[in-house]
């Protein structure tokens, strides 16, 4: 009825909202020349976009108020679930960190534009580890796109909104019960997917699969009955392995399997703790000073740049002591994050891949594994950083032939980290 409105506008609103409808839509429109044009939207466009990818998960629903469970060998590896499924939640990898999430609200294909995860399901839902402030809250390495079916659904008289579930979940549970629903068959489907890449290393850095973990941990919610599935999610999750020799540190991820461990440490060697005692000693005689190690002839600025305020922050943190203890304030711990983020690329380059380690192994000689390893106070900043690293260096698959070797020689070489 809004006659400011071309047949260009018309089209680009078609496509903006209409991201997961069953059918294919063939529009033909007269562009601002009066020329004719044609445009087609495939059926579930939103979920062709991404049938190259091999890591994404969907939970299918049925208008009888079913959760099902996709099989991903079956169907989401070879995208038979685009076809056989209209509703469903996908979760898929994020192409670009450095973006907004693109979570999606739909109703019957349809973009809802103003809800979001955390007033359906709960206000933790999609809330960082590594929260800020209330502009960076969503973690960003995967995106959720939840189609519902329409008599799933309340919405407010512009549509624009949910405003509560219909009787055909809230007689059967509600959000919290269709919550646990679904992360009960991600669940089903990320055991499926680790098997799958259990004989083959992938290019997808780990922190990709332990973000959709803690996805499906988020469904379940804080007050989840049942205590098993987030007990068998939580095992699920990847933690660091410390291997200590006699000639330094090595590096792996592991699975969690108990709860409560965030870091596993292991001496190796017979004079592997001696050394590293060594070391301790050595680190504590002599005031760390942290400066800037940017190459002189560096190619690619930003990522100097972002090594430099790397650097800047943990010396900031150190001085004051705090990085070698319990925990970093909110904001170096949301920077530091974000960084590490910006350079992940970078982390799996064979020629300058151990700069962030060489820092952080530094910084972790020089705090007891009793503080490393307690589980009953906050994470301290090295472990949070060091983990946040190495799930970006790691790759999914094959994990117990993948590590990261850091010798005591190469530290010393590092005569920039710290004086002598």
């Amino acid at each position: 009825m809004n006659s400011d409105i071309n047949d260009k506008g018309i089209v680009d609103y078609i496509q903006n909202v209409m991201q997961d409808i069953k059918y294919a839509i063939n529009i033909r429109y007269l562009n601002e020349k009066e020329e004719e044009k044609q445009k087609h939207i495939p059926a579930h466009a939103v979920r062709r976009k991404h049938e190259s990818e091999e890591f994404k998960f969907f939970v299918p629903f049925s208008e009888n108020g079913d959760v099902g469970m996709a099989n991903y060998e079956n169907e989401i590896r070879n995208n038979a679930y685009i076809d056989k499924y209209e509703y469903g939640i996908l979760i898929c990898r994020k192409k670009n960190l450095n973006t907004v999430n693109e979570d999606m609200i739909l109703n019957s294909g349809i973009i809802v534009e103003r809800a979001s995860l955390s007033e359906i399901f709960g206000e933790n839902m999609r809330i960082s580890k590594y929260i800020f402030n209330s502009y960076e809250r969503e973690r960003a390495y995967n995106d959720i796109i939840v189609n519902f079916p329409s008599n799933w659904l309340q919405l407010d008289v512009a549509r624009d909104n949910i405003t509560d579930f219909s009787d055909i979940i809230n007689d059967n549970g509600g959000a919290d019960l269709l919550g646990e629903k679904i992360a009960e068959s991600l669940y089903k489907q990320i055991v499926q997917y680790i098997q799958y890449t259990k004989e083959r290393k992938t290019n997808i850095p780990a922190i990709f699969l332990q973000d959709v973990i803690q996805c499906a941990l988020d469904f379940c919610g804080n007050q989840s009955l049942n205590k098993v599935l987030c007990t068998n999610l939580d095992a699920l999750r990847y933690v660091v392995a410390v291997e200590f020799t006699e000639d330094g540190l090595v590096y792996k991820i592991i699975r969690r399997k108990a709860r409560g461990k965030r870091i596993k440490i292991r001496y190796v060697e017979e004079n592997a703790k001696k050394e590293r005692n060594k070391w301790i000693g050595h680190l504590r005689r002599h005031e760390i000073k942290i400066n800037y190690p940017l190459e002189e002839n560096a190619n690619h600025h930003n990522i100097q740049a972002s090594k430099k305020t790397l650097m800047r922050l943990i010396e900031e943190t150190a001085h004051r002591n705090v990085m070698y203890t319990y925990t970093i304030d909110g904001r170096t711990r949301y920077e530091i994050e974000r960084l590490i983020k910006e350079i992940v690329g970078e982390l799996q380059m064979e020629d300058d891949r151990k700069f962030i380690f060489k820092v952080l192994s530094v910084m972790l000689l020089n705090m007891t594994d009793k503080v490393i390893g307690n589980s009953y106070k906050k994470e301290p900043g090295v472990v949070f950083a060091l983990k946040s690293a190495l799930l970006q260096y790691f790759c999914i698959g094959q994990e117990e032939k993948q590590e990261m070797r850091i010798m005591y020689d190469e530290l010393r070489e590092v005569r920039e980290l710290f004086n002598e």
